[in-house]
């Protein structure tokens, strides 16, 4: 697989998944917006357990791209530790927390 390919892919990964988190939260602040504050409580509560879910797969993913050779490229190589250090701090974080 040609380098360019597997960035891409890596990168356009990434971006669906915030990018559905950005719609959740989009979600969020309409109904606060409009006053709902139960729906902005329940929107919230779909984020966190969606971002919970992103942590999730963001880790395989990563871990995907680091372990089959045709994917691992400088950028996916970054990318990929980066996504890994920062759900250890995420996870020591609600350890603390």
């Amino acid at each position: 697989m040609k380098p360019w390919i597997a960035n891409l892919c890596f990168i356009l990964v990434e971006i669906i998944l915030i990018g559905i988190a950005f719609i959740i939260g989009a979600d969020a602040i309409e109904c606060l917006t409009e006053g709902d504050l139960s729906g902005y409580f329940n929107e919230m509560s779909d984020l966190i357990q969606y971002v919970s879910i992103i942590d999730v797969i963001l880790l395989i993913v990563s871990v995907l791209f680091l372990v089959v050779k045709p994917l691992r490229t400088k950028l996916t190589r970054f990318c990929s530790i980066c996504n890994i250090v920062w759900a250890v701090i995420q996870a020591v974080w609600m350890f603390l927390n």
